[in-house]
């Protein structure tokens, strides 16, 4: 019976609808094809004047390529034609889209790029901090840098002895004195604001809990401001004066808060006052941060830079001294074709984000339009990684924002000296003060910091979409579709992987924390111990050294489950994802393949580097087309059909015979050899007879053969042997069951109903 229903009465005779897709996808298990016919022309098979005509396509293939011959023995699988037809059309609009996100990256990259100013801020870091941190020749230590200092001895030491002969260059190499201008420069180019500023942060006296029966022993603690304790703004001072230094508080500047004394420039009156703090033990057990502070401008760059020697004193009595340097453009547009380019940068990217957006929402109505569920829409990670992109590129937009309107470079006033003899200025008093205090850039490095963080974000996210389009090309598939599909699988394994490091980070902390800093902290130990599955971080030989015993309890079992346990589930997963892919991938062509024949396909001239033998497919129909035809046909993932079939299914869209030739030529690759037919059940019927009498003539007889049956084995083989009596049934039975196909010949040649056997081992 064919599984074509309502097939059509030929010559003449009364003609029955169609049949429906669903008709055609419930075969029968028994089916046997029909017989070819010939393909007429274009239009129905029983139309006597479609047959006669041509249409001007077909004459066109005839002409190039000659008649499409119908594909004897083949069927189609149309899921995998639908899954190739749907990847064309997916890399057609990823090229297109490709173009328009590389042209949206570069704007977008170029833009924050100037934005950063790298190269300059980073070029005036470093060289403060080289500066700064020279070594100082000293008779008892030697040489030793600012990182270098332990005490608050050495401390005072440093400031009087390297630090003022660098911050007041008076004098140029040659010995003669700088003029009023370039006295109060660094380093040539950068100018001193407003000279110096010393703070400091005191933890208040006794707010701490020591064991009751050691406070007479010891009656004086300080809380850690560190862990949480507040600051002391209690006055304080020598014995002569208890209220000389007090606590200072700046109303648009917290981060500056605390006991502030200010140093103007003057090489004399510094090192008077310095002196005299140290005698006054400015800095004493109370003291637990400290900081000296000075802003300068550059006007070859057109920057400002402020900075910070800072040195923080814990309770455990350890100094620990660090430089911080951070800049700030004097505007953040400026008078310069520069800056001018860079905001046409900035609009472009704006524009191309709001363009972005308006796409993503209009996919989502035609989606919702559809009758489809939005969990569907929202559900997908691509969609996904575009929402966080947005949001944060809206978060970027909001801090540039504040960026822009920061009031510190409004707020800066420029102080210059008096007049003193007729028309001289005293250039050594001109001042940059904001809010008649000293300069600074505290708030403003805030918000650049905040900034440039969420956009570090923003690239990693705009980077991670770029995967999307590399899976056009085939070198790079492969590795885009393995990760997509393992991309839970992955999440769920750094889980496993973060949860079980914090247990070795315990263990490392309770074994090591008294002795390393690597492991002082929980924070610490635990990005430790990520650093050593890495191949840095800390060695064995240093945690024998502190703890022999506790070194292999820590280090065996976390390089056992890490190296042996955690990197082999990695590669299974890379390896499980890898031929998930290869068994649902579809045919991948090389981006160079797509570009040419695309071309091909839009313009003739290109047709010409097109190999002759693949021209035919510029004359058949489109993947569109062949789209917008499966998308109204009912199959599932195991329809398979033959040529007339996909001609009966197609039919209701005036599809011609040719077009079904071409598609099973052009998808060839999605096309296999069809299974024979089964036999037919009165042959079935047959082989049991007469696999029963061989049965029953071996068993039952005292001889070894049926008297019916012809005599085949020699005489020597006796029956009464168990084994040959088994062989023989095996072997009879094998050869009924599957070692020749029996079938039925009822052609009209054959004139009658004859048994024949095939073999097919």
């Amino acid at each position: 019976m064919s599984a074509i229903n309502g097939a059509k009465k030929l010559n003449g005779k009364e003609e029955q609808p169609p049949a429906t897709s669903s008709q055609l996808v419930m075969s029968s298990p028994h089916f046997s094809p029909p017989a070819p016919q010939p393909f007429p022309g274009n239009g129905h098979p029983d139309s006597a004047a479609n047959n006669q005509l041509i249409s001007k396509k077909t004459e066109k293939m005839m002409g190039r390529r000659g008649s499409y011959t119908a594909a004897e023995g083949k069927i189609i699988s149309l899921r995998r034609l639908w899954d190739e037809i749907d990847v064309k059309r997916t890399r057609s609009i990823l090229s297109m889209s490709f173009l328009r996100y590389l042209f949206f990256v570069t704007i977008y990259l170029i833009a924050l790029y100037h934005q950063k100013n790298g190269k300059t801020a980073c070029n005036m870091h470093v060289t403060f901090k080289e500066y700064f941190n020279s070594p100082l020749a000293d008779s008892q230590r030697g040489q030793f840098r600012f990182e270098d200092i332990r005490t608050t001895d050495e401390l005072w030491m440093w400031l009087e002895m390297k630090f003022i002969p660098l911050y007041y260059e008076l004098f140029w190499s040659n010995g003669d004195a700088k003029i009023d201008f370039y006295k109060s420069t660094l380093l040539n180019h950068n100018r001193i604001a407003n000279g110096l500023r010393l703070t400091q942060r005191r933890a208040p006296l006794n707010k701490c809990s020591p064991t009751a029966k050691y406070v007479a022993f010891f009656p004086y603690c300080y809380p850690s401001l560190d862990e949480g304790a507040s600051e002391s703004k209690l006055a304080f001072g020598p014995y002569y004066n208890d209220q000389k230094y007090r606590y200072t508080t700046f109303a648009n500047q917290g981060e500056d808060n605390g006991f502030v004394v200010q140093l103007p420039f003057n090489y004399n009156d510094t090192v008077t006052q310095l002196r005299s703090l140290r005698a006054d033990r400015w800095i004493d057990e109370a003291t637990q941060w400290w900081r000296l502070d000075f802003a300068t401008y550059n006007p070859s760059v057109d920057m400002f830079a402020q900075v910070e020697l800072i040195v923080e004193f814990t309770t455990s009595g350890r100094v620990k001294p660090k430089i911080e340097v951070s800049s700030m453009r004097s505007e953040v547009y400026m008078n310069r074709s520069r800056d001018y380019v860079q905001i046409v940068l900035e609009i472009l990217v704006m524009m191309g984000i709001i363009m972005y957006v308006v796409g993503d929402v209009k996919d989502f109505l035609i989606h919702r339009a559809a009758g489809k569920v939005y969990t569907q829409f929202l559900g997908s990670f691509w969609i996904i990684i575009d929402i966080l992109q947005f949001t944060f590129f809206f978060m970027d937009f909001v801090l540039w924002m504040i960026v822009i309107a920061d009031p510190v470079r409004k707020d800066i006033k420029v102080q210059l000296g008096p007049i003193v003899e007729g028309t001289r200025r005293d250039v050594s008093l001109d001042t940059l003060q904001m809010h008649n205090t000293t300069l600074s850039l505290m708030p403003s490095s805030y918000n650049n910091n905040n900034y440039f963080v969420v956009q570090s974000f923003t690239v990693l996210i705009t980077l991670l979409r770029f995967l999307k389009y590399m899976a056009m090309s085939t070198v790079t598939a492969g590795l885009i579709e393995t990760f997509l599909v393992m991309k839970v699988y992955l999440l769920q394994y750094i889980i496993v992987v973060c949860v079980c490091n914090v247990g070795f980070a315990y263990v490392g902390y309770i074994l090591f924390g008294h002795e390393l800093l690597e492991f002082a902290t929980f924070n610490s130990s635990y990005f430790t111990l990520f650093a050593t599955l890495l191949g840095e971080g800390i060695k064995y030989s240093d945690l024998h050294a502190v703890n022999p015993t506790g070194a292999p309890i820590l280090y065996i079992p976390f390089v056992v489950f890490y190296v042996f346990i955690v990197l082999q589930l990695v590669v299974g997963i890379i390896m499980e994802s890898y031929q998930v892919y290869l068994a649902n991938r579809s045919r991948h062509v090389s981006l160079a393949h797509q570009i040419l024949y695309g071309f091909a396909r839009a313009f003739n001239f290109f047709r010409s580097f097109v190999d002759p033998e693949e021209t035919y497919r510029y004359d058949g129909p489109d993947g569109a087309q062949l789209r917008e035809w499966l998308e109204t046909t009912e199959f599932t993932q195991e329809t398979e059909v033959t040529q007339q079939e996909l001609y009966e299914l197609l039919r209701p869209h005036n599809v011609t015979r040719e077009d079904v030739a071409f598609i099973f030529k052009r998808y060839s690759f999605c096309t296999r050899e069809q299974d024979p037919p089964m036999p037919e059940p009165e042959v079935n019927d047959m082989v049991r007879e007469l696999y029963k009498q061989i049965k029953v003539s071996l068993f039952s007889s005292p001889s070894l053969f049926h008297p019916s049956l012809p005599p085949s084995l020699p005489p020597s083989i006796h029956p009464s042997i168990p084994f040959v009596r088994l062989s023989l049934v095996l072997l009879t039975h094998v050869w009924v069951s599957g070692a020749f196909r029996v079938s039925v010949d009822r052609s009209p040649q054959a004139g009658f109903d004859s048994l024949r056997t095939e073999h097919v081992n």
